[in-house]
């Protein structure tokens, strides 16, 4: 929830409510301002189906096992996971998460007041704690970009919401399909 929907862990996920979701948004309930929607962008969205399959039928709680536990709790368990499958923890374990989660949708195109409205910050906030600028970034701005250059300009223009590589990869499926 934190790397694909921005969530902040595990403040906004413990008191998430399966009536909470909609077919396209889910709210988060927040003590600031009482509450904000975030997209059931469709990789969430699928995991949710899943998910909800496996939970029992008259479950409130998406999280139940997050509800009177101290906050570290997700944090332990993350990092008993990452041990087990000799994955080196990082710093900041979910704020990173979430900050992928931002940096993504910003490469995506969203403007700021959505991305206000959807992450519950300020572009200044964003800006100072979780917007990255990632390899790819350097070499798009440096014109060295990697891979085919064979991708017309004309094509890439309509598809500002893409990254290089996904301009890349659906130019060869249409190339393809001539």
């Amino acid at each position: 929830m934190a790397r694909y929907a921005g969530l902040r862990m595990p403040s906004e996920i413990r008191n998430l409510k399966w009536r909470d979701i909609s077919e396209t948004k889910f709210h988060i309930q927040t003590g600031k301002t009482g509450g904000r929607d975030v997209p059931l962008f469709p990789r969430v969205a699928a995991e949710l189906r899943k998910y909800r399959a496996k939970s029992k039928p008259k479950e409130e709680y998406l999280f139940p096992k997050t509800r009177g536990h101290a906050n570290n709790f997700l944090s332990w368990n993350l990092l008993s996971l990452l041990k087990q499958c000799k994955i080196q923890q990082w710093p900041l374990l979910f704020n990173t998460l979430r900050a992928s989660c931002i940096t993504d949708q910003r490469r995506r195109g969203l403007h700021d007041e959505l991305l206000n409205a959807i992450f519950g910050n300020s572009a200044r906030v964003r800006a100072k704690h979780y917007v990255k600028i990632l390899e790819d970034d350097y070499a798009r701005l440096s014109g060295k970009d990697a891979g085919p250059a064979d991708v017309p300009e004309e094509f890439a223009r309509y598809f500002p919401m893409l990254r290089p590589e996904e301009i890349r990869e659906l130019w060869e499926v249409v190339r393809k399909s001539k």
